[in-house]
């Protein structure tokens, strides 16, 4: 799969030119040339159109982001009910009609989080502290380490997550059910 990235540059992400991610099994290879700009008359691929739409986060995606207490005062909102079935009906996963996602939140999966360099460092420094809520003073548990930029979904398990670090590094994760 090939995608232009000028949404991801426009909304932020740091991607520019074109992402392609090339499958064989469970291996994965991500590349992105931010100097060359998608072409689809190039390739001969099924060419696929975007439409933006907002997602909101699950409660799983919630607590990676949020201490204790904000988990808790959310849970107990009044509106915490409808939010939740609102964010779980938006959600591409459960959805027929999505082919691949560009950003949006990612979802947890039963074999955890994705194994990010990074990520394994900030998660073993949360559990040593005895979770995000015990982290000493100027110490952040808040970090988005990792952006999900590229998810695929239709037709195409295992499904891959293509993730950017924000320093120009890309790492992709292959999904199974």
């Amino acid at each position: 799969m090939s995608a232009d990235c000028q949404w991801l540059e426009d909304n932020g992400f740091g991607v520019r030119g074109s992402l392609s991610v090339y499958t064989a099994g469970l291996n994965v290879v991500v590349v992105n040339d931010p100097k060359q700009p998608f072409a689809c008359s190039q390739l001969g691929g099924t060419p696929l159109f975007g439409a933006e739409e907002e997602s909101w986060p699950e409660i799983d995606v919630l607590e990676a982001y949020l201490g204790e207490d904000e988990v808790t005062a959310l849970m107990t909102a009044g509106w915490a009910d409808e939010y939740f079935r609102f964010a779980r009906q938006g959600n591409p996963l459960y959805r027929d009609d999505v082919a691949a996602v560009l950003g949006g939140w990612h979802v947890s999966w039963p074999d955890g989080p994705p194994q990010l360099p990074r990520l394994a460092g900030l998660t073993a420094r949360i559990c040593r502290a005895g979770g995000p809520g015990a982290m000493s003073t100027g110490e952040t548990f808040r970090c988005e380490p990792y952006r999900l930029l590229l998810w695929t979904l239709r037709d195409s398990e295992p499904w891959f997550e293509v993730w950017g670090d924000g320093i120009g590094e890309l790492h992709a994760v292959a999904r199974i059910t």
